[in-house]
Order: structure tokens, then C-alpha cells, then sequence
């Protein structure tokens, strides 16, 4: 008698007990063939005959769980076997999810594990975020499901920038972003946080990145759920503070940079890193060369050196407009023709980017568009102009304390001089 004779034969068995019965041995042979090399069409033939309506709940509920139980714990059951029989036994129950909670969650936790084995990222995702995580949630279980959501959550959000994904690991980032302040898991803390870095560097918001990059590497333990505590190694504080001074020189240019530039440059790790070098002209302001460029573009990932619009590469621009604010420190002034020579660019595109960054509050100064000039302001000019309102202020006080006096509204001796 063939596999699928002999499981509708198990079906149409006397009583409850009998038909698991049954059922089980099936699942054994079922097994072992797939184990054997046979494939997995008996699993899957199993997994049909189970969750057919005909079988009773119970029952199929039960050799569903022992079906999910038996491909978790196999030894030497190929992956592709087992594969093929958890997608098929995830279709089949996706009709009856809720019925069988418990079943799919644990199956798709168990097939996620193995896509990611496989380098298969964006489908172990996938596969995750079919997960239900909120049905059966109340008071006495909140605090674990809530814990199982985030660490969920994380991972996924983990698979997809594996898979080069912002875009969808952004929107379980946000998710977990409503969770992470209520764990006390300070290992899944590090983990969320060190997600929510990659997403803001892959979305190219690389100041909040560098700032985030190196809360990370500032961590040296942490404690897990159960008080276990886990030591950050030396080399994976280094690689977040490597990412952390990356962001930094690729952010925008201008105040807040510099703040981060200053933070990360008083930190004595920071002389240990290859672009230490680079990172101390760009915090003091000083002009980058092309070689200097060079071996920083060698540094940098892929979404770092994407090209703009205007078809301006990320990185391109962050270095242009770096030595735009250095060449304020060496200039008073300087024609747009001038400066697009020093920057390596057209007067057309110097003199809108300096604009920009005059608009956005980068960067003090005012353009001659007449003369296609910029002038530069210095901190020296900003104090002149200040002592020059002061007197100004100063001396129309005094108007009007003269007034005051010629007018007898104030006596003169009651004028402190």
C-alpha cells in the first residue's frame, strides 16, 4: 500500500487515540525518507493530509504541532527537503492561521533560520514578518510578548539592510522604536540601536548616523534578558567608531558637524583608526587633496558613493562642500571663478552651493552676485558689528537723557554719569 493509501487510511481509523496513532508512525516514515534522500513529498503529503478539513481539530492540530516539532529537531534532514515541506505546510495553514498560532509562528521562526543560513535575507524577512504577534495578548503575558515583538522587529529589520534594504527596514525600525524603551534586555537595546544607525547611514542622514554609530561604539558590556553579561568586543567598538567618523566627514558642513567632529576628535580611540588623519583637517577646517580624497572613497560603502541628481556622487559633495567652509578660513573674499577652480568645480556650481549653505545656515557670508563675488564673515567682524550696536544703543540713551534734562523731566544730578 502506497504513502497516500495508507494516510487515508489513518484518517478513516476507528477513534481519536487510534487516528493519532497512526498518524504518527506515518510522520516517523515520512520523515525518514526525507532524511533518507527521498525528498520531501511524503512530509508535504503528510502536512496535506493533516490540515485537510475532513480531520478534526484536535487531531490535526496535534499532528500539526508534532509535524512543525519533528522537522525543527531532525538531524540530518536536508535543507532542501525541509524546506520545500515548510513552505508547503506555511500555505497550507495560511488559510487557518488562527486557528494555528502557536504552529505557524514556530515554523516560520524555524524557516527564517535556515534562509538566513543561506544568505537568502530579504525572504528570511519575509517569511518573519508574516509572523502574528499581538493575537493572544493580555495583562499576565504582556511584558514577553511585547519582548518577542521587539526582538522580532529587530531582526527583521537586521535581514533586510543585509540585503541592502533601507526602505524596509525602516518601517521595523520605526515598530521597534515604540518597544525598545520599555525592555530591560540591554543586548537587544545595543542591537535596535545598532540598526537604526545603518538605516539613517543607508538613508544618507549621515549626521544623526555618526552620532548614532557612536553611542554604539561607546558600549563595552551590556546585560541580557537573562543578567547574563555580554562584553562588545574591542574590534566591534572600533568598527562602529570607524562608521561614527565616516558619517561624520559625509554630513553636511557647517556648526553641528563641527560639534561632532570636536566630539569624536578629543576621543584618544580615534587616533587609532586608519582615517584619523583625515578626520583631524576635516575638524580643523583645513583643504583636502585629491590623494587625501582618494584613499577616504576607498573607505566608503556603496550607498556612500551614490550619485545625486545634479550627478554629483554623495561623497563628492560632501568633500566640496567641506573646502568651500575651509576656504572661508583662508579668504575674505574670492570670485566664483576663483573658487570653483579650488574646488574643483564650475563658478556656476561653486556660487549655488554657496548659497545653499549661506540659506541653510552653514556658513556666514554674502554674495556679490554682481561681481560674482563671496565675501566671508569672521568671528572678528561679528564682535565688530556687535560693539558697533552696542555703542549705537549706548549713544541713543544718552540722546534721550539729554532730552530728558533740557526738557527739567530729569534733573541732572539725578543722572548717574
Amino acid at each position: 500500500m502506497d504513502f497516500a493509501s495508507r494516510l487515508r487510511e489513518a484518517e478513516g481509523a476507528g477513534d481519536q487515540r487510534a487516528r493519532a496513532t497512526a498518524y504518527q508512525a506515518l510522520l516517523g516514515e515520512a520523515l525518514a525518507a526525507a532524511q533518507g534522500g527521498g525528498g520531501a513529498q511524503a512530509l508535504c503529503a503528510f502536512a496535506a493530509a493533516v490540515l485537510d478539513d475532513s480531520v478534526d481539530a484536535v487531531t490535526s492540530r496535534a499532528m500539526c504541532g508534532a509535524l512543525v516539532e519533528a522537522l525543527g529537531s531532525a538531524v540530518g534532514l536536508p535543507a532542501d527537503a525541509y524546506r520545500a515541506a515548510a513552505e508547503q505546510t506555511l500555505a497550507l495553514l495560511q488559510p487557518r492561521a488562527v486557528s494555528f498560532l502557536a504552529e505557524t509562528n514556530s515554523l516560520r521562526q524555524q524557516l527564517s533560520v535556515l534562509l538566513e543560513a543561506e544568505e537568502e535575507w530579504s525572504k528570511a524577512a519575509a517569511v518573519l514578518s508574516g509572523m502574528d504577534l499581538d493575537s493572544g495578548t493580555n495583562e499576565a503575558n504582556r511584558e514577553q510578548k511585547e519582548g518577542d515583538k521587539l526582538r522580532t522587529e529587530v531582526r527583521i529589520a537586521r535581514l533586510y539592510l543585509e540585503d541592502d534594504d533601507p526602505v524596509r527596514a525602516e518601517s521595523h525600525v520605526r515598530r521597534a522604536a515604540a518597544l525598545v524603551a520599555q525592555t530591560k534586555d540591554e543586548a537587544l537595546q545595543l542591537q535596535y540601536s545598532t540598526c537604526h544607525a545603518r538605516v539613517l547611514d543607508a538613508q544618507r542622514r549621515f549626521l544623526e548616523a555618526a552620532a548614532a554609530y557612536y553611542a554604539v561604539s561607546k558600549k563595552v558590556s551590556v546585560v541580557d534578558q537573562e543578567g547574563n553579561r555580554l562584553e562588545q568586543s574591542a574590534e566591534e567598538q572600533e568598527v562602529a567608531l570607524q562608521l561614527a567618523t565616516t558619517c561624520a566627514i559625509l554630513a553636511p558642513a557647517g556648526p553641528q558637524r563641527s560639534r561632532v567632529l570636536a566630539l569624536l576628535y578629543k576621543d584618544e580611540r580615534v587616533a587609532r583608526l586608519a582615517s584619523f588623519a583625515l578626520l583631524e583637517k576635516v575638524h580643523l577646517e583645513r583643504m583636502l587633496t585629491a590623494d587625501e580624497v582618494e584613499t577616504f572613497t576607498k573607505m566608503l560603502r556603496t550607498h556612500q558613493m551614490a550619485v545625486l541628481p545634479n550627478g554629483q556622487k554623495v561623497h563628492e559633495r560632501a568633500i566640496v562642500e567641506h573646502n568651500l567652509l575651509a576656504a572661508s578660513t583662508l579668504y575674505a573674499n574670492i570670485s566664483f571663478k576663483e573658487l570653483g577652480a579650488l574646488l574643483g568645480t564650475t563658478a556656476a556650481a561653486a556660487e549655488q552651493m554657496a548659497a545653499r549653505m549661506v540659506v541653510e545656515d552653514r556658513m556666514r557670508a554674502s554674495i556679490d552676485q554682481v561681481d560674482g563675488f563671496i565675501h566671508f564673515q569672521t568671528d572678528a567682524e561679528e564682535l565688530s558689528v556687535w560693539d558697533d550696536q552696542i555703542k549705537s544703543v549706548c549713544g541713543a540713551v544718552n540722546a534721550i537723557l539729554d532730552d530728558a534734562i533740557a526738557k527739567g523731566l530729569v534733573k541732572e544730578d539725578a543722572v548717574v554719569g
